[in-house]
């Protein structure tokens, strides 16, 4: 019998957050008897770990990998596949007579053999051998295999049978029943492995690796959430949203098909209480009770087959395939009824009506949509974002296509899909709105969130395209034609100054009474295209950003007064001012439950940490920020800034290499590859590679300076690293030009970060051409300047800097002290390249300085000869004999690198500038 073996698909195709859990199957596929049980819900990728488990294990193994599934019936309809794959070398070893009786369970079927004792007998010799050899056996979906042979085969697995040396891997379903009871008494507890859902991102990985087409970003993340992170079911519910037809997953899903199977074994009283539960999508144990009557023993029944969960009063489905899957098996009718029940029952009001709106037949509902609406207008207000989106798509399916108040209900729910960053969703209902209909303040709450979702899923190109197209159906003076022509200068490439003073122009043509969605957005582009021309953090424009806020009583967050606040001061180097503006920004997304603008808020949050060298704050802003990512795709642009700065500070070569190959989304252009070359040039700056830092930061400058983007904040700060770098490599004048423009910066804006800068480069340009004095003068006043600032890291980066250049000067001593400022700092201990260049740096500094060669005794000696002592009156002070002082005082010459006594007491006190390090002192007067 030839070994069969399927092609395995490679491990990398396992997402990351599944790494760890393979290497513990390699680990234990590598153990004499290992075991291990990978349980999980149906389509949750148990195969695909077991396929890559088999692609990892060396071609001299031999692997017996057995799937089951319900076509695999019959008495030994498992063994017989076992059969099939044991290599004919390993069974032309047997034995005659179990050959032949493992040759007739082969031809058989089912098995016509009497002695079953005869068979139990030759399978257990044959697992002996395979033991022997170190073989690897792992069945797929092993709760399928039939009774009979599991019967057969558990007990041969465990000890002390030799062929409990057998490495045995099995996956299986969650609380399986049947046969799989047999197999659970082979592994004790340590050796079962849960196989938890993935994240949305992952999942939504899976999809893009499936190549199905046809699928936006917010597809994606729609599937990717109601996917419950099942990839199988999750490419199901692909499928089933590119055909269009809500019957394709129920028809074809063998994730779903699996779990009805698994609902259909359950006891009835458990079903119905699973039904009740998965219409009511969560909801309280009373509620479950007013509908089902008294039925605890069956609610704790499936909590203990883990189909439902409980959390004090709370009952929920465990997973939504379950939900998905019990409501497959519910017909129309039925599934009103139990809606018909529920709306009824002690649910929340919300609640209430939404199962009131499930419980009547599909169509329009006036008065349905009318209080679906106002409950969304509720919701909205006390921040539960989803929930009001959800009320909002049913008052718009309630609503008749033909009434004045339906064009409300689409706006509303537009409103609420962009605040959700739900940008096909705004695209689908924009697209049921005539454009040419709507009055220009129904215009103007469209527009602008239409025009955010098209560039985030088309691109900025296909957005410049409608809109041309759009104000063709509009005449000059037309409210609705200045809208348009604001949104194209808003989205244009243009240079930042020159976009900057036409969008002002004609947004002071807008009448903030009737677009005041239009204005705020052109408020807050101006602001940041102002910030990028170098021209600050405009108060002005906040102001009127308020005041438009003020007037329309709306609130979007995005284009908001406090978000233009928050995450633009500490671009223009205001630290102080950004964290409180962020930390007030952050709570008021939480409230509102807008995960995408919270997202941002904490990676903002994030950064300024970063950059005030508070490393641990970082990482739990950073770690929250993600949190949230994980109910979105594509992470925002600020939260990959966040992680590539942390990267960096943390030398992270995994994240970094991660965030510079990564992909991004159509609308990150040109601020993508700004953002990918700023952080490598950095990456090679601070690793000291200075011809590849100037290779890629002078291409991420020219990238800036494409957009007219001069402010350094908004450009990564790479102007320092570059400017560095060209010092590094001899183009000093290129270098003072940067620094000139640095400190254009602090004389129009009163900025120390970017004057210490300025000052920290100047330092490095004059020291090159043998200015030491005025070199040393310069990057002490940096220093003091960066401190000032609130950049800790830059400023001890700097403090580096001095300590070279007072190497350079030979002042040793000052730069011992300069550099054990530096190994003290907080910045030492949370960066792992400022630490090893502290150290390179002090060693050089004991390399130069010989005092810190010196014994005690030839100190004392040096220092006395410094002081103008001869030999004989150091002897008589010292209490030793002038030899003794003639010995230790050329060994102070020749440590130190001197020839005279003058040499010496210049080295000693380092030229006669600085004060020498403590317990260095420079003799008597």
């Amino acid at each position: 019998m030839a070994r069969q073996r399927d092609e395995q698909p490679s491990h990398n195709r396992i997402p990351l957050e599944r790494r760890d859990l393979l290497e513990r199957m390699v680990r234990v596929a590598g153990e004499r008897g290992g075991r291990l049980a990978i349980v999980g819900e149906p389509g949750v990728g148990k195969t695909t770990m077991l396929e890559a488990l088999a692609g990892r294990l060396a071609q001299d193994r031999i692997v017996l990998m057995l799937r089951f599934d319900e076509g695999t019936t019959g008495p030994y309809a498992a063994v017989r596949t076992l059969l099939r794959l044991v290599p004919d070398r390993i069974f032309r070893t047997l034995p005659i007579g179990y050959r032949a009786v493992l040759e007739q369970v082969l031809q058989t079927a089912p098995p016509g053999f009497a002695d079953h004792r005869m068979l139990e007998a030759a399978l257990r010799h044959l697992c002996n051998v395979l033991a022997a050899a170190h073989t690897v056996v792992i069945l797929d979906d092993a709760h399928l295999a039939d009774r009979e042979s599991v019967d057969l085969m558990a007990p041969m697995f465990r000890p002390p049978h030799e062929a409990a040396g057998t490495v045995l891997i099995v996956a299986r379903e969650l609380d399986a029943g049947g046969p799989v009871t047999s197999w659970k008494v082979v592994f004790t507890a340590s050796q079962l492995a849960f196989l938890a859902p993935l994240s949305p991102a992952a999942v939504a990985g899976v999809l893009k690796d499936s190549e199905l087409g046809g699928l936006s970003a917010t597809d994606l993340n729609e599937i990717a959430t109601e996917s419950g992170g099942n990839p199988s079911w999750a490419i199901d519910l692909a499928i089933t949203r590119l055909s269009g037809d809500d019957r394709t997953a129920a028809s074809t899903s063998r994730a779903l098909a699996s779990t009805i199977r698994r609902i259909e074994r359950l006891p009835p009283a458990v079903r119905e209480v699973l039904a009740v539960t998965a219409s009511m999508r969560g909801g309280t144990v009373e509620a479950l009770f007013h509908v089902v009557g008294q039925a605890e023993d069956a609610l704790a029944e499936g909590v203990a087959l883990g189909v439902l969960s409980t959390k004090g009063h709370e009952v929920a489905v465990r997973t939504p395939l379950l939900r998905a899957a019990m409501s497959a098996m519910l017909s129309a009718q039925e599934r009103r009824a139990l809606h018909a029940g529920l709306a009824e029952s002690p649910l929340p009001a919300e609640q209430r009506l939404e199962h009131r709106d499930d419980a009547v037949l599909p169509g329009p509902r006036p008065d349905l949509a009318e209080e679906l609406r106002a409950a969304s207008g509720r919701a909205r207000r006390i921040g539960t974002t989803s929930n009001a989106l959800r009320l909002a798509m049913r008052a718009v399916a309630r609503s008749d296509g033909r009434s004045d108040a339906h064009v409300d209900r689409v706006l509303h729910a537009a409103e609420l899909a962009g605040a959700h960053g739900d940008a096909a969703l705004v695209r689908r209902l924009s697209a049921t709105l005539d454009p040419a209909v709507l009055a220009p303040e129904q215009f103007d709450r469209i527009a602008v969130v239409s025009a955010e979702a098209i560039a985030q899923d088309l691109g900025v190109d296909a957005l410049d395209r409608r809109l041309a197209n759009a104000r063709r159906s509009f005449e000059s003076g037309d409210v609705r034609a200045s809208i348009i022509d604001v949104l194209r200068i808003l989205w244009s490439s243009g240079g930042a100054s020159d976009v900057a003073h036409e969008l002002e122009d004609r947004a002071a043509e807008l009448p903030p009474e009737v677009a005041p969605n239009t204005l705020r957005a052109a408020l807050e582009d101006l602001a940041f295209r102002l910030l990028d021309a170098g021209e600050g953090l405009s108060s002005e424009i906040i102001a009127r950003t308020r005041a438009v806020e003020s007037a329309s009583g709306t609130l979007d967050l995005t284009s908001s007064a406090a978000s233009i606040e928050a995450t633009g001061a500490y671009q223009a180097d205001d630290l102080g001012r950004s964290r409180p503006a962020l930390t007030a920004f952050v709570r008021t997304a939480e409230l509102l439950g807008a995960h995408p603008t919270t997202t941002r808020a904490l990676a903002h949050a994030a950064i300024v940490e970063i950059l005030a060298g508070r490393v641990v704050q970082a990482a739990s802003l950073l770690h929250e920020a993600e949190q949230h990512a994980l109910r979105l795709v594509d992470p925002p642009a600020p939260l990959t800034r966040a992680r590539g700065l942390f990267a960096l500070t943390r030398n992270d070569r995994e994240t970094l290499e991660e965030i510079l190959t990564g992909w991004s989304s159509p609308a990150a252009t040109i601020r993508g590859s700004l953002l990918v070359h700023g952080l490598a040039g950095i990456d090679a700056a601070w690793s000291e590679n200075w011809t590849e830092a100037r290779t890629e930061l002078e291409l991420a400058l020219e990238l800036a300076e494409a957009k007219g983007i001069v402010e350094p904040g908004r450009r990564l700060w790479i102007d320092i690293e570059l400017a560095r770098a060209r010092v590094h490599l001899g183009d000093l004048d290129g270098a003072e030009h940067l620094a000139r423009r640095l400190a254009a910066l602090d004389e129009s804006h009163r900025r120390p970060h970017a004057h210490g800068q300025s000052l920290r480069i100047r330092a490095m340009v004059a020291m090159r051409r043998g200015q030491q004095d005025e070199s040393l003068r310069l990057a002490e006043e940096a220093v003091e300047e960066l401190r000032r600032g609130g950049f800790a890291p830059e400023s001890a980066r700097a403090q580096l800097d001095r300590a070279q250049l007072l190497l350079d000067a030979g002042r040793s001593g000052r730069a011992r002290q300069v550099l054990a400022d530096v190994a003290t700092s907080r910045i030492h201990a949370d960066d792992p390249r400022i630490a090893a260049r502290t150290l390179r740096l002090a060693e050089a500094a004991d390399t130069v300085d010989g005092r810190a060669l010196l014994t005690a005794a030839e100190t004392r000696v040096a220092q006395s000869a410094a002081a103008g002592r001869t030999n004989r009156e150091i002897a008589a002070q010292l209490f030793v004999s002038v030899r003794t002082v003639e010995t230790h005082l050329g060994n102070a010459y020749r440590k130190m690198g001197v020839r005279t006594r003058t040499q010496l007491a210049l080295a000693l006190n380092d030229l006669g500038q600085d004060d020498p390090g403590p317990g260095r002192g420079s003799g008597p007067a």
